[in-house]
């Protein structure tokens, strides 16, 4: 009998290639996409990297992180207040025009003298600025208000006792019973008044009427000097005005003026004498200070009395030579007396 080998069918051999060769072709897809996968899955999930410092030395010494410390701008120095009556801001810029006939300059004073010729008057006008308003003093004749001593003093002996570089007259009040007089700073006297000059220890200058002031405001400590012979010589917006007085005829004068704190005027016009100068009325008076850009201007004795005196001389030539003052306006010399 003859032996026969035993095959697999045909059809199982056919599936059998068939199945090898989808396992090859999985294997091959596989080895195809397995990098960009992993790169992918790399991406996604990425971790953040971490710098890893070496353990430091216990021994060695540690140098801490410089930190940045904050620039702190200087604070700066407030601008000091200025004290009232110091004006030596505007002190420092202040000039006399050219042609005066005396000029001075000193540390606390700038002073310039000019004579004038107006309708037959001749008028010494004085321009003065003071470094503060403390240098503006007065003085009674024999350094007495209303003392046993005499009233009246002739003025240049009148400053040369109180070292004074330059004075006028002033109004005579020491022979008045009326009248606020503070002199100085120091209240002398409180009266009733008709009219009176008022400067303040800021260097201001008002006339009042006493409706407009009272006597107890007039006394609270801001006023420096007051003045009460008269009559006003500007209006309130420092124009010139019809001015009807019994003194109102062509008379020697004396009137001291107001431009701004620190900056004054002080007017003697001569009169009385024939060929040289007859005098101005007060009308007249107003229109010149008001000419001379004042602001405030007020009329002092007049008469023999108006005098101003520069360095222990008469600039002015007083009627009949003169006569004795009860108290002068003036700046204290910069150096003593000899």
């Amino acid at each position: 009998m003859k032996h026969q080998k035993n095959f697999p069918p045909r059809a199982i051999i056919y599936v059998l290639f068939d199945l090898l060769a989808l396992i090859l072709a999985f294997a091959v897809l596989a080895l195809t996409t397995y990098a960009p996968l992993q790169q992918t899955v790399s991406s996604v999930f990425i971790m953040p990297s971490q710098t890893v410092s070496p353990l430091a030395d216990p021994d060695e010494p540690q140098s801490s992180t410089p930190q940045t410390v904050p620039t702190v701008s200087p604070t700066p120095e407030p601008t000091p207040t200025p004290v009232p009556g110091d004006f030596s801001d505007a002190f420092s810029r202040a000039s006399i025009p050219e042609g005066m006939d005396y000029v001075y300059r000193g540390q606390d004073y700038l002073i310039g003298i000019e004579e004038y010729y107006v309708d037959n008057a001749v008028l010494f006008v004085a321009d003065v600025y003071v470094r503060d308003v403390h240098l503006i003093k007065t003085a009674f004749a024999n350094g007495s208000f209303k003392g046993r001593s005499s009233r009246y003093e002739n003025i240049v002996s009148l400053c040369e006792d109180n070292n004074a570089l330059f004075g006028v007259s002033g109004d005579y009040v020491s022979i008045r019973e009326d009248g606020v007089v503070i002199r100085n700073g120091e209240l002398l006297q409180k009266s009733k008044y008709t009219d009176i000059l008022v400067l303040y220890v800021d260097g201001t200058m008002a006339v009042y009427s006493p409706r407009e002031k009272t006597i107890q405001e007039l006394t609270d400590g801001s006023v420096w000097q007051t003045w009460c012979f008269g009559p006003n010589l500007l209006d309130k917006n420092g124009q010139a005005m019809e001015i009807n007085h019994k003194l109102m005829r062509n008379n020697p004068r004396c009137a001291i003026g107001y431009y701004e704190p620190g900056h004054y005027a002080f007017v003697v016009v001569d009169g009385r004498t024939k060929y040289y100068s007859e005098g101005m009325t007060l009308t007249a008076l107003s229109t010149f200070m008001a000419d001379l850009g004042c602001k405030v201007a007020y009329n002092l004795d007049g008469g023999q009395t108006a005098q101003m005196v520069l360095e222990d001389n008469l600039v002015n030539m007083p009627a009949n030579g003169g006569r004795r003052v009860g108290d002068i306006i003036y700046l204290e010399g910069e150096e003593p007396k000899q």
